[in-house]
């Protein structure tokens, strides 16, 4: 077995994805005519300029890049200190690859007519999550009831532990006005008692679901849509940006960039 089918034996991914990365590896070794595992770091960026490959498509590739040199490094086929330069030369050339948008939250016309077409299914209610959370998927993924907290105010919390998010945080669930906020925790405290049953939907069905029904609606939105929502209702209502970054698990100076 050569080293790129051992390389895509590893991968812990779809059969797809296996594919996929083992073919763009083989096409970055095959720009340079040279065999795979002999990688200098001036190869990236050469590549990003000189391939005729979209910046998604080169994003996609280094990604298999990426997964190649983990493999290399836990094989004992790289040594320690030129897979640490070659990981920050790619990290270096992917930054580049993506460009600064500002961050667009959901009006109120796009979210009455996403709203009203999930009524009555499953999807109203983890959307209605989304919303008033601003959650990402992965955390969204390790969620329980266990991690809702009602306070004494009625105010409703997520206590996202360092096992459901890498920035573990107390979030406010909050809508775009109090009136909303006080309507959806209520709903939300009824759903939770029989959490998996009302809240619960696999990672791939829901973004499978949201990407339909964007195309559908013709709204420009994804999951991601729900939490930029979330944290410009926050400022909206006058919260200072520290305590949004808090709620939010931004970085303070990714969340002004991104929400200037």
């Amino acid at each position: 077995m050569g080293l790129l089918e051992r390389f895509e034996a590893s991968l812990e991914r779809s059969e797809l994805t296996r594919k996929t990365y083992r073919r763009l590896v083989e096409e970055f070794f095959a720009f340079f005519n040279l065999e795979p595992g002999r990688l200098e770091p001036g190869m990236l960026e050469r590549y990003a300029k000189e391939s005729s490959l979209s910046p998604a498509s080169l994003l996609t590739a280094f990604s298999a890049l990426s997964s190649f040199l983990n493999y290399l490094k836990n094989e004992g086929l790289l040594e320690a200190e030129t897979y640490e330069e070659l990981k920050k030369e790619l990290r270096r050339v992917r930054s580049s690859l993506k460009p600064v948008r500002r961050a667009r939250p959901l009006t109120r016309e796009e979210l009455k007519r996403i709203f009203e077409r999930v009524k009555g299914l499953k999807y109203e209610k983890v959307y209605t999550l989304f919303l008033l959370s601003g959650i990402k998927v992965g955390e969204y993924e390790r969620l329980s009831a266990e991690h809702f907290y009602l306070d004494k105010s009625g105010l409703l919390w997520l206590n996202l532990t360092p096992q459901v998010s890498k920035r573990s945080r107390m979030v406010l669930l909050s809508a775009g006005s109090e009136d909303e906020t006080l309507l959806f925790t209520e709903k939300l405290l009824r759903w939770i008692e029989n959490y998996e049953e009302n809240l619960k939907v696999s990672r791939t069905a829901l973004q499978a679901y949201t990407l339909r029904l964007a195309r559908e609606l013709g709204i420009d939105f994804s999951l991601e849509s729900f939490r930029h929502t979330y944290v410009f209702n926050l400022l909206k209502k006058g919260f200072p940006p520290e305590l949004v970054s808090a709620f939010s698990g931004y970085a303070e100076g990714s969340l002004a960039k991104a929400y200037r």
